[in-house]
């Protein structure tokens, strides 16, 4: 019989690899497999979802003028069914005015997985719909088509050549796509981020642009059709081959190439096919470490096995004001186009210079294989860098090859700009709405919606976190949860903040519950205060005032929510913020100040300030009345209006009502319809040399962009003093005054990206006025600098050491340990204070000829023991656990209990031993009653006495009644005897701590759907156990050296079993542990022989593989390889046969004399090898697949070779 080689077409898949395969067949078979030819294209390219797509460059052919009809055909197999996903558009996103367009786009479901849009300016489509023909699935090739004819106003679908959905609109006679906006495949573009969107995830084929209507029957025979130059009606047309870089030819003739994104580029000769640089030109802070210069995309061409070594790059530093300001460049290399300057892990580092003037040569020592990478220029701000100086670092040669600079700009220096939410940040999809105050200490306090699920406003699933910094703004705490969302319309959100009356004490207000559109009478969104006495550093549980807002004539009243940001505290002691109300069922808002005259205590509310308002704020003027900035719905120059008395505990303020005919408005500040933040900054009132008002807005006409930081000085009439923040995307946004004078901004930024990323920037009066004014305190007199403290204030387990120091040269400090405030007559500081028990440490700077600084606090509390649950055990069942007992530990825990225990926490005293980064087996036993709990297990693994880590829940057992309908007749069975797997982490910490288990009814918070587990919740009708868990230094492993080296004509890789990391030559391996041997010879090559150890192992070679265990000291791997027979030969063994050839179980082979047997697949790969006897044999088949193999038989006489067949 003979073979053929068969060629498959290739593609481009979502690896970025160009795919070629071989096949060898049957010639038999040609006519069986030919019939399915033309159910794809034969040629395709490969999106993977998340960064590829392919660019056409606008062009008039593409236009669809008011005479001209219009086709688009393709071929489309989708990897996963995705809602929106895009196949080929020309459409913009996100514009303010749409513009006319056309797109090809799939959805999520069988029967919605092809539709089309045709958007008209001012919104809406002369067609949008989804292809009726059918039901869509994954990985199915289907070939679709849109057909835009003008002789009869119509646009049909097509399926597979079946007409899916056709629809007659007249309006299409002056419908028209005449535009600039370029064309994707594989993506649209968005105009307001800036970047692609709706990527697709999966295959296109031969797409293709007609400029007629296709019919019915031309569009069935485009499915088999080839096109080229001579095509008629062809604009252009991709099948994907002849790729050169990332450059897709246009095969009609036309020109119309197309440029890949994401995927390495195709060449042959090893260089640097393009580098393309696009500069930061955000703000950057003095101290910053790896802020973004520029970042650059470098492909490398070549062979897929060679690797280009960088040498050199070549940086132009001018419009840097002063290259001092730096403390050093650095240049990263990444795989992917992400970096982010608060983790390298995944970032090389390939070179470091510190520049002395412009042009800076920084020398590279890394090497990247074929394909695209991307560089990352940063730099470090030196310490006492000058605020408004400019970073500018343009990447300009990288070796031999010039660089493309997209964009180019300079980052200007701020005393500081520091990232405290990103998107993906503590596993949230987005972070929103910013607020800050600087507290009683002096600390910064950041209040930030953390919209866990996306980035929606409630009735979303949202958490309130707080985040502190004592330095200024320099660095940050971990957040901490103020708020805890637990599900849709079960979340927390836009939260205020003021400074209460008493010292110490924040207070915050926000909502929670239902939307403010969605509130009615009987499902209020709720309002919520939450009080912390500690400056910020822990929160009170969430108090609902709801019911205070909406008592007496408002009780009619059907939502009301604050605005986020800054509250108010007068001066004679009153808190007041301001809410946009609902009064009835409809969407009007009405601006009402929420007041409280004992301290937060109780809450009113005021008449209305504003009809048709939105989010407002409020400050005091010097005469005593309430200014309120109001957002503007309509966007345009912002609203206000003032107080028409001057409010007090008895008196509370009172407001003519405004609407948008008669309220008062500030042309200086343009506003897109968004909120912000107004602030008392200096008073007259206060000694000091001048009023101030700042505000802040994103200071735009329609978009949220170019927030800015307004200054005024007459009492907010005029506000002629400006400065941008962020001239990118940016929105909400909140104000500080440090106790330094200088002025903090928390904002919303999202520069290049959908969702926001948070900033606190830091500037000085000096910075904002253009030196035109300066900060001085309002005694004239200079103060002492802040002492700073080397230890934030927090939770500690062992022994810390504090200092304390100035930046103030000369200056005393002078601290208490006992809370008090701090004098001269306190303890004077001249050493480091060694801390080991709970303490309150208060500090001062003081110096003569200077007024004393701010003071500092900070609480230290160390922590001794695990806090204890409370909750209630059964009154009348037994449930509690009998035994609980481990395996695999180094040693085992053995706990028994034969009666119930009468309180609701049991510590076991049951020790038992592991060790970090191994896992044991933990069983648990209980009373037959237990099955109406669920079990919910943690571990302290960093000793920190909470269980609140990150990986300390380790598993819940059992379900709940929203997640089982039987659960109320069967309980949860498995709660009387269950196991469990437990893996301690590697970097756990070597101390004794705590093993917790919960038991708890199962229907505890049965309304209460998805809620979170904490080791503190209290306990219904069932028991809390501890166990005592020693985790242990792991014992030292025996290691040998592994080596090996790939022989001619083949590869040999060597892994560990199971694992797909590649060990390297001369590697220490664990003895005993298992690795599996891959030869991989050259093509037209086979394996000859593997010794291992000097022992050889051919003939366990099993589909070229063998797997062994590690022996002491080493390990020595070789092997070599031979010619592959090229077809069935014949040889002078006449009398050596192979029988049956076909056959299932064993075949028989008669040899002439002993040898050896090697069975091949018909791609070369050894699949058995078995010594040969003179005579009978037989060769047993149960480890060879199924299907046509090669049996080889060698011996002293010669070699031949038999086809041979398993059914």
């Amino acid at each position: 019989m003979q073979y053929l080689y068969i060629c498959a077409t290739f593609h481009i898949n979502s690896h970025n690899i160009m795919k070629f395969t071989n096949y060898v067949l049957p010639a038999v078979m040609l006519l069986t497999s030919y019939t399915a030819a033309f159910s794809q294209p034969q040629s395709y390219i490969e999106f993977n979802g998340t960064d590829q797509y392919a660019m056409i460059p606008s062009h008039e052919d593409f236009d669809i003028t008011s005479e001209k009809s219009f086709s688009i055909t393709c071929w489309a197999s989708v990897d996963a069914l995705i809602n929106g996903q895009r196949f080929v558009s020309r459409r913009v996103m996100g514009e303010s005015s749409q513009t006319t367009g056309y797109e090809m786009w799939g959805g999520e479901t069988s029967s919605q997985y092809y539709a089309v849009n045709t958007p008209i300016p001012g919104g809406g489509n002369i067609f949008s719909d989804w292809c009726k023909a059918g039901t869509g699935t994954t990985d199915t090739w289907m070939h679709l088509a849109m057909v835009i004819n003008r002789a009869d106003n119509t646009v049909t679908l097509y399926r597979d050549g079946m007409q899916g959905n056709q629809k007659q609109n007249d309006a299409l006679d002056t419908w028209t796509v005449v535009n600039s906006n370029d064309i994707y495949m594989g993506c649209c573009f968005n105009v307001t981020s800036n970047d692609v969107e709706h990527l697709m995830d999966g295959k296109l084929g031969n797409v293709r642009f007609w400029n007629k209507a296709l019919t019915a029957a031309e569009v069935t025979a485009d499915m088999t059709a080839t096109v080229g130059p001579d095509t008629e009606g062809l604009i252009a047309a991709y099948d994907f081959t002849g790729i050169s870089g990332v450059t897709v030819p246009d095969i009609s003739g036309h020109g119309h190439a197309a440029t890949l994104s994401g995927f390495d580029p195709v060449g042959s000769d090893l260089s640097l096919y393009s580098v393309t640089a696009k500069a930061d030109p955000n703000f950057t802070g003095r101290g910053n470490t790896n802020e973004l210069a520029s970042s650059m995309v470098v492909a490398i061409t070549g062979q897929d096995d060679s690797s280009y070594t960088f040498g050199n790059l070549s940086l132009d530093l001018t419009g840097t004001t002063n290259v001092q300001d730096i403390a050093a460049i650095k240049v990263y290399m990444t795989s992917q186009n992400s970096f982010d300057s608060r983790n390298l892990s995944g970032a090389e580092l390939l070179g470091t210079c510190v520049p002395e003037g412009n042009t800076v040569e920084c020398t590279l020592e890394g090497s990247s294989p074929v394909g695209t990478k991307y560089l990352w220029v940063t730099f470090d701000v030196a310490e006492n860098a000058t605020e408004g100086n400019r970073i500018a670092i343009k990447p300009t040669m990288l070796d031999t090859k010039a660089v493309s600079n997209m964009t180019t700009g300079s980052r200007e220096i701020l005393l500081a700009r520091k990232l405290l939410f990103a998107p993906g940040d503590y596993s949230s999809v987005a972070y929103r709405i910013p607020g800050i105050i600087t507290a009683w200490d002096g600390s910064l306090v950041a209040v930030t919606d953390k919209r866990k699920y996306n980035q929606g406003d409630i009735p979303e699933d949202i958490d309130i976190v707080v985040r502190r910094s004592t330095d200024n703004g320099k660095t940050w705490s971990e957040p901490v949860t103020m708020a805890q969302g637990t599900g849709v319309g079960h979340g927390y959100g836009d939260a205020a903040i003021v400074r209460t009356n008493t010292e110490n004490e924040l207070l915050c207000i926000f909502i929670g519950g239902n939307g403010l559109f969605a509130s009615t009478t009987s499902n209020r969104i709720r309002t919520y205060i939450s009080r912390s006495a500690d400056n910020g550093q822990s929160w009170s549980e969430p108090e609902d005032i709801t019911d205070q807002l909406f008592s007496g004539e408002r009780a009619s009243w059907t939502a009301s929510f604050c605005a986020a940001g800054n509250g108010l505290k007068t001066r004679n002691g009153v808190l007041m913020f301001v809410a946009a109300m609902r009064h009835d069922s409809g969407n009007t808002l009405y601006n009402h100040v929420v007041y409280s005259n004992d301290n937060g205590v109780t809450w009113n509310v005021s008449n209305s300030a504003m009809m048709g308002g939105d989010e407002s704020k409020v400050v005091e003027l010097n005469d005593g009345h309430i200014l309120m900035s109001i957002r503007r719905q309509s966007k345009g120059a912002r609203y206000y209006t003032i107080s028409d008395n001057v409010p007090s505990k008895t008196e509370p303020v009172s407001w003519t009502e405004k609407n948008t005919n008669t309220v008062s408005s500030w042309p200086e500040m343009i506003e897109p319809a968004c909120n912000g933040d107004i602030v008392r900054y200096t008073s007259k009132l206060d000694g000091y040399d001048k009023d101030r008002i700042l505000h802040t807005v994103p200071n735009h006409a329609s978009e949220r962009q170019n927030v800015s930081l307004f200054l005024s000085y007459d009492e907010g009439k005029t506000w002629d003093v400006k400065k941008t923040l962020c001239a990118t995307g940016s929105a909400y946004s909140s104000i500080a005054i440090l106790d330094d004078g200088t002025i903090g901004v928390y904002l919303e930024e999202n520069y290049n990206t959908t969702n926001y990323s948070t900033y606190f920037l830091n500037v000085s009066l000096d910075w904002l006025t253009d030196h035109a004014d300066t900060y001085t305190e309002p005694s004239g007199m200079e103060s002492v600098a802040t002492p700073v403290f080397s230890l934030e204030g927090g939770y500690y387990t062992e022994e810390q050491t504090l200092t304390i120091t100035t930046e103030t040269e000369d200056a005393q400090i002078y601290y208490t340990l006992d809370g008090t405030t701090p004098t001269t007559e306190s303890i004077l500081y001249e050493g480091p204070i060694t801390l080991n028990q709970t303490v309150t440490v208060k500090a001062i700077a003081v110096k003569e000829g200077m007024s004393n600084s701010v003071m500092a606090s900070a609480t230290y509390t160390f922590l001794t023991g695990w806090e204890q649950p409370t909750g209630t055990i059964h009154s009348t069942e037994n449930r509690y656990v009998t035994s609980a007992t481990t395996t695999d530990a180094v040693d085992n825990l053995s706990y028994s209990q034969s009666s119930k225990p009468s309180t609701v926490f049991i510590d076991t005293e049951a020790p038992f031993t592991v060790e970090a980064g191994q896992t044991f087996t933990l069983r648990v036993q209980c009373t037959a009653q237990m099955v109406w709990c669920h079990a919910v297990l943690f571990a302290d693994w960093n000793r920190d006495y909470d269980f609140n880590d990150e990986g300390e829940m380790i598993e819940r057992v059992g379900k709940e009644p929203f997640e089982d309908s039987n659960l109320s007749s069967n309980g949860n069975t498995m709660m009387k005897d269950f196991s469990l797997d437990i893996a301690v982490p590697a970097d756990a910490k070597i101390a004794e701590t705590r093993l917790r288990i919960q038991f708890t009814d199962a229907w505890h918070k049965k309304d209460d759907q998805g809620h979170t587990h904490t080791a503190m919740d209290n306990i219904d009708k069932g028991g809390c156990y501890d166990f005592v868990m020693n985790i242990v230094e792991p014992a030292p492993v025996d290691l040998a050296v592994l080596t090996f080296n790939s022989p001619a004509n083949g590869t040999i890789e060597v892994r560990y079993a199971g694992e797909d990391a590649l060990l390297n030559n001369n590697d220490e391996v664990i003895v005993g542990e298992q690795v599996e041997i891959t030869l991989i010879p050259d093509e037209n090559y086979q394996v000859a022989s593997l010794m291992v150890n000097s022992v050889d192992r051919t003939a366990d070679v099993v589909a070229n593989k063998l797997t062994v265990d590690v022996p002491a000291e080493s390990l020595d791997i070789a092997a070599e390889f031979e010619d592959v027979p090229s077809a069935i030969e014949e040889n002078p063994m006449a009398q050596t046969k192979v029988y049956p050839t076909l056959f299932t179980q064993s075949v028989n082979l008669f040899s002439t004399a002993a040898g050896e047997a090697r069975i091949y697949d018909l791609a070369g790969c050894l699949l058995k090898s078995v010594a040969v006897a003179e005579g009978e044999n037989t060769i047993e088949a149960n480890t060879l697949p199924t299907g046509s193999m090669i049996m080889v038989v060698t011996t002293a006489e010669g070699t031949k070779s038999f086809h041979i067949v398993k059914k």
